[in-house]
């Protein structure tokens, strides 16, 4: 069915009044609808006959023969239009017309004497100064003068007495006496004091819910583990050591996140920490380039050769040093167990599996003594000049942005901490350290 739209557009492509835009639509319309396809034919076929028509020239005598027409048909009356000035009332002589006037305007005045001395307030509220002041002129207006006198006219009286019907409350009497109390209508009683509002309804409680299943579920006691987050100046109060210390025995490997306001200056003072704790700790050369440039990139330190106890008094050692340093460069810390994605990004960045989600293999109590010269023999042979395998070690990288990372074959640092890589002890607790740069120091 066409709609009254569809219609619009139909006759104004027949005007050839039709937009761009508009054609486009009149174009769809006719592919969409038979209907609106078979009602423009016909609206053009019925155009082009009306425009066939032949046309006739109008005869020079139209007009007067319309005006006759007319004139028989609607005969004009012999008499005007307008009343004659015998049909329009007549007030008689001016003498008339004055006395009638006074007459008018004397009742108006009686009128409205009336009105403004039967006055009354409203019921209980009390007039103001104002009101009272001008009912007080107009009282004594009335009680002096009992009569009044119209020039020029016959004197009609209007009031001989004072009109004590409607006294206003608190208007003064011509005899100066107190004041008329104001008088309640029969059978009402007047209540000086305000009605007492009711109570508040308080509607019957309803429940909607779901009935109590019998017997109720047993209560059962869950453990939640929550993450450490505390000053790095802190790092050595006995209370915080003692959180780590819970900390460190939930969990095979550990991650530290430390918040610096200057992450070169914050890897530079974690690096010698660690060095002076007796961990031999290299950088990533890419990463050293980046520091100094003091790009905003997070740098990583991985080890995996301390105990947990050796940890903490590094840790200790780390918030000695904030302490000292003016101002603080490392913020706060957020010690976590290290999940299945920390252990994601180390075979990304190192590329192999460091094994650290997995407990450190255990010697066998029967196995021979020349079992560990493998690695004393490796190291015998190193040539001279060349750098003994560091009992205890570290390496740090670039952490994020991701596509900053350091890829392992391009690391001369990362290929050098996997060939002196000892075999990992069962009482060590290899960490994660990520120093990561505050929102202040990345608006700088």
């Amino acid at each position: 069915m066409i709609t009254e739209n569809e219609l619009e557009l139909i006759s104004a492509a027949v005007d050839q009044e039709l937009s761009p835009a508009e054609q486009l639509c009149f174009r769809k319309l006719l592919l969409e609808q038979p209907e609106a396809a078979q009602h423009y034919t016909e609206l053009c076929q019925l155009r082009d006959r009306l425009r066939a028509l032949t046309r006739h020239p109008v005869p020079a005598s139209f007009q007067q023969d319309l005006l006759n027409r007319l004139a028989l048909n609607h005969p004009v009356s012999s008499h005007s239009a307008w009343p004659s000035r015998r049909s329009l009332p007549s007030f008689g002589t001016r003498r008339t017309f004055t006395a009638a006037a006074i007459a008018a305007s004397l009742f108006l005045l009686i009128a409205a004497a009336a009105f403004w001395l039967s006055f009354e307030p409203w019921p209980g509220v009390s007039p103001s100064p104002l009101d009272t002041e001008l009912a007080s002129r107009q009282e004594r207006k009335f009680t002096q003068t009992p009569s009044l006198t119209l020039s020029n006219t016959n004197q009609l009286p209007v009031a001989s007495t004072p009109h004590t019907t409607g006294h206003l409350v608190g208007a003064p009497s011509a005899s100066g006496s107190p004041p008329l109390a104001h008088l309640s209508p029969a059978g009402t009683t007047r209540q000086d004091s305000p009605e007492q509002a009711p109570m508040p309804r308080s509607p019957e409680p309803s429940w909607i819910g779901a009935a109590v299943q019998s017997p109720a579920p047993p209560l059962s006691l869950v453990e939640v583990r929550l993450p450490f987050f505390a000053p790095v100046a802190d790092l050595d109060r006995p209370d915080v050591l003692a959180e780590l210390t819970q900390q460190f025995s939930q969990s095979r490997a550990i991650r530290l996140d430390l918040f610096a306001t200057d992450p070169a200056l914050a890897t530079d003072l974690l690096v010698k920490t660690a060095r002076s704790r007796g961990i031999t700790v290299d950088i990533d050369s890419l990463t050293v380039e980046r520091l100094k440039k003091k790009l905003p990139i997070s740098t990583i330190l991985v080890c995996e050769t301390i105990t947990a106890s050796e940890l903490q008094q590094f840790l200790a050692a780390l918030a000695r040093t904030v302490r000292g340093a003016s101002p603080a460069i490392l913020t706060v810390g957020h010690c976590f167990p290290a999940s299945a994605a920390d252990f994601k990004e180390l075979r990304e960045l190192f590329g192999v599996d460091l094994e650290f989600e997995k407990p450190a293999p255990v010697t066998p109590p029967g196995t021979s003594l020349t079992a560990k010269t493998v690695t004393e023999l490796t190291d015998a042979l190193r040539k001279a000049g060349e750098r003994k395998r560091p009992e205890r070690s570290a390496l740090v990288l670039t952490h994020s942005p991701a596509p900053l990372r350091v890829a392992p074959s391009a690391s001369k640092e990362l290929l050098r901490f996997l060939e002196e890589r000892r075999p990992r002890k069962a009482e060590v607790l290899p960490f994660l350290i990520v120093v990561r740069p505050t929102a202040s120091s990345l608006d700088r």
